[in-house]
């Protein structure tokens, strides 16, 4: 799971690079199916021709003209003829369904007791077995092999390759439209997590991501007025609140002297921090920078500011 990637558009891409490879094998599949028992119909046929054809040719021919006849056939059309012997080495084709069609159709056009090979004493090719005439020798006909293999043009392979990279540009340009308005909304979300309020995302695509684009530009729009709408308030309350005290230590300042004087100012002065404090907090501005502090010299100041208020305490440090 590490190591599975995280990104939705390499993973929607990679899904439909799963679902492209998976459809283009089974249609694959299917047309070899298909295409398999015309095409052993049409071999077994041909084959049946050809065989038919020589035997004819032999039949008719005198008997000195035979062996120019066989030479003819194997220059031209690469067509051999050997007698069958009983100590042949024969290698019968692989069972599989296409062969087996193939020596069907033969065997039904040529009679049951016909036999069909691959290889006749380490010699390669289609060989097929006749009779030549009502006697009981035996003849193999050998057709060239290729004519037993489906040759694929290379222009198809092309055509092939064109078509899945086709397939495959669209699934990424799909993916891509789906993903681009998603990764503009996690940008803008961060930067409103930050604190900035970024312009209203452009609400484009399908029906489902402009709800979501507009919905996500109406809770910035509310978002910044309320932001707003606060910093107003909290300029208020700093003007309401300090005001009063400025005029409390005024009048302090003039009615009182000594201890009570100095009390009263530190408390006053401690509000008004108490007030700036909150007012920073409240506007979501960052806290003072870190600084090393002396915790003695802080309680020293406490212990003074209950001191001068008149409280009697007893401070060890």
């Amino acid at each position: 799971m590490t190591r599975a990637p995280r990104s939705l558009l390499v993973r929607t891409f990679l899904l439909l690079v799963g679902v492209v490879a998976l459809t283009t094998l089974a249609w694959l599949a299917i047309f070899r199916l298909a295409e398999a028992e015309p095409r052993a119909r049409e071999l077994g046929q041909l084959t049946a021709s050809v065989v038919n054809l020589t035997r004819s040719a032999l039949i008719a021919a005198k008997t000195d003209k035979r062996r120019g006849l066989l030479s003819d056939l194997a220059a031209r059309e690469g067509i051999a003829l050997l007698p069958a012997e009983e100590d042949d080495i024969v290698e019968n084709p692989p069972s599989d369904r296409f062969f087996e069609l193939v020596q069907q159709e033969i065997r039904q056009r040529l009679g049951p007791s016909t036999r069909i090979a691959l290889r006749v004493n380490d010699t390669s090719g289609f060989w097929v077995s006749f009779h030549l005439d009502a006697s009981d020798d035996e003849y193999w006909i050998m057709l060239p092999k290729e004519r037993t293999r489906r040759t694929l043009a290379l222009s198809w392979l092309w055509w092939g390759v064109l078509a899945l990279t086709l397939a495959l540009a669209a699934a990424w340009l799909i993916v891509s439209r789906i993903t681009r308005p998603l990764t503009a909304l996690a940008s803008a979300a961060d930067r409103i997590g930050r604190g900035e309020y970024p312009a209203p995302l452009p609400e484009t695509g399908a029906d489902e991501l402009q709800r979501l684009t507009l919905a996500f530009n109406q809770m910035s729009h509310d978002l910044a007025r309320h932001e707003q709408e606060r910093a107003e308030v909290l300029a208020g309350i700093s003007h309401d609140l300090r005001t009063p005290l400025a005029r409390m230590r005024l009048e302090a300042e003039m009615s009182l002297d000594g201890p009570a004087l100095t009390g009263m100012v530190a408390d006053i002065e401690q509000m008004d921090t108490i007030i700036a404090q909150f007012l920073v907090y409240a506007r979501g501005e960052s806290g003072e920078a870190e600084a090393p502090g002396d915790p003695a010299q802080l309680l020293r100041n406490v212990v003074e500011h209950q001191l001068a208020v008149g409280r009697k305490l007893h401070f060890q440090l």
